[in-house]
């Protein structure tokens, strides 16, 4: 058991989990327990009604983190899939909109809206009927997998959400308790620079382009480079350096260790954006915290408990794209299955933390290499996982591994993943922070700021992929399509083909 506190989950009893936590890490994770406890709606605390045998067959993937991550990036290959359905859009925002009073929030019992307060939330049966036929436009008999991709599902920096953001992922376990959770990390500091560098593209500068006509001496001075519609005033102040500077202020002063609780950040993160608006005074796109979503050692157990440890995935940016890249070998029969779905086996294991970043990460291809270049930093080295310790996922991610954690067949994953490789589909987003660079020694800071997290973070994933490891035979429940019977391979061409 990996978060004590999730037993109240099952159970609907926090005592139980007392009683039950006898082990000293379980102990420490109490705190969490009880602020889910004290926050979360009581309906999400009580078991989940079963599943009627429509709903259990049903498939449902999601992807909830981290933001600027490279989750983006698999939308385009879980759209290829075949039996994927075509989400209303790959980001719903569904369950961080509960209990909003706004059109796309569901109804609840009687068509009346929810509360804003959202004291009572909708009715199980009703809302997971509108989430599968709304949002994920699921329609039996025509599709057979429901995927959306949702970072801000793993997002503590906003605060006024209904249910509140610590209880997404309980929220989502109670209403679709089959669906299968993909989190994808990243560098941490490299995650937070590609944050601030979207924003300043997005929100500042009207596009790229523009930001880049920026960096020219006078560039802004002499009106060259257009602002965003609302950008901020003098908003071109904040650089990456400027913003990242502010909030790595601001952590030191909230003095957050591993084994802080998702409160604690979350009060953390009110200190960092009350940092933000004094260094850049705005009433409408202000910039978010970036470094808030970078501590996974205080975000990951709300997932780590409320999932079962075989619907929960936990992929690697640099690991998955470049595995992907480089083509079937790198998914092979060793890296196949579902252990090495859950980051898991002995390779993985038995990584050092003080492996080097060219030892723990896959090999890149032409496209993974190019991005690399654009992201490499002034000192010159590869951004990898490895440089903070979380270089003890060198076998999860792979695309072999990740579709046999989707559901699909042992003996379909190969010719599915040929195909996808071919069509090109997994190219990781760019982060385009060439033009947003980030100083050496900042850099530096920030990688030691976050070197215990990492210590921590790898100690979670090591106790996913034991509990993964225990349950690898309950990998693979869902029905699905197998290309090797009769009809299978027309079947996966076909879906292909109509992927465009």
């Amino acid at each position: 058991m990996i978060f004590a506190g999730m037993i109240c989950q099952r159970n609907g009893e926090v005592a139980a989990a007392l009683q039950t936590s006898e082990a000293s890490a379980s102990r420490r994770r109490l705190p969490n327990a009880l602020l889910l406890n004290r926050t979360c709606p009581q309906q999400l605390r009580a078991p989940p009604p079963p599943l009627d045998r429509s709903d259990a067959a049903v498939r449902v993937v999601i992807g909830a983190g981290f933001s600027h991550a490279g989750l983006s990036g698999l939308s385009t290959m879980l759209s290829m899939l075949p039996g994927a359905c075509s989400p209303a859009r790959p980001a719903l925002d569904f369950w961080t909109a509960l209990g909003r009073k706004r059109g796309s929030a569901p109804l609840g019992r009687g068509g009346r809206r929810l509360s804003a307060r959202g004291s009572a939330l909708p009715g199980v049966v009703e809302t997971r009927a509108r989430y599968l036929a709304e949002g994920l436009r699921h329609r039996p008999g025509a599709c057979s997998l429901g995927w959306e991709l949702t970072p801000s599902y793993a997002s503590l920096t906003t605060r006024r959400l209904s249910p509140p953001a610590t209880c997404t992922a309980l929220a989502i376990r109670h209403y679709v308790p089959q669906a299968r959770v993909l989190l994808m990390l990243a560098e941490p500091v490299l995650r937070a620079h590609g944050q601030q560098t979207a924003w300043r593209t997005t929100r500042c500068y009207k596009d790229q382009h523009q930001a880049q006509l920026a960096r020219q001496p006078g560039g802004t001075r002499r009106g060259n480079a257009k602002m965003a519609k609302g950008a901020p005033h003098r908003c071109e102040r904040l650089t990456a350096n400027a913003q990242l500077r502010v909030e790595l202020s601001q952590l030191r002063s909230c003095g957050l260790t591993p084994s802080s609780t998702a409160h604690d950040l979350q009060t953390c993160a009110s200190k960092l954006r009350a940092g933000l608006r004094a260094e850049l005074p705005c009433t409408s796109n202000c910039p978010l915290p970036a470094l808030i979503s970078s501590h996974y050692a205080l975000i990951l157990p709300l997932w780590l408990g409320a999932f079962p440890c075989e619907q929960l995935l936990l992929l690697d940016r640099a690991t998955f794209f470049d595995a992907a890249a480089s083509g079937p070998a790198a998914s092979g029969p060793a890296a196949s299955g579902p252990a090495a779905a859950a980051a898991g086996s002995k390779q993985s294991s038995s990584s050092s933390p003080s492996s080097s970043p060219s030892s723990s990460v896959a090999s890149s291809s032409s496209a993974a290499s190019v991005h690399d270049r654009r992201d490499r930093g002034q000192s010159g080295r590869r951004l990898g996982v490895a440089s903070v310790g979380l270089a003890a996922l060198p076998a999860v991610g792979t695309l072999q591994s990740t579709l046999r954690f989707l559901g699909y067949p042992q003996n379909a994953t190969a010719a599915i993943a040929a195909q996808l490789a071919q069509r090109r589909a997994l190219v990781p987003p760019p982060l385009n922070t060439l033009d947003n660079p980030l100083d050496p020694i900042l850099r530096a800071e920030l990688e030691a700021y976050f070197a215990p997290f990492a210590e921590k973070t790898r100690k979670l994933l090591a106790e996913h992929r034991r509990c993964f490891a225990e349950r690898s035979g309950a990998g693979a429940r869902f029905e699905t399509v197998d290309p090797a019977a009769k009809g299978g391979k027309k079947l996966v061409s076909a879906a292909l083909a109509r992927a465009g």
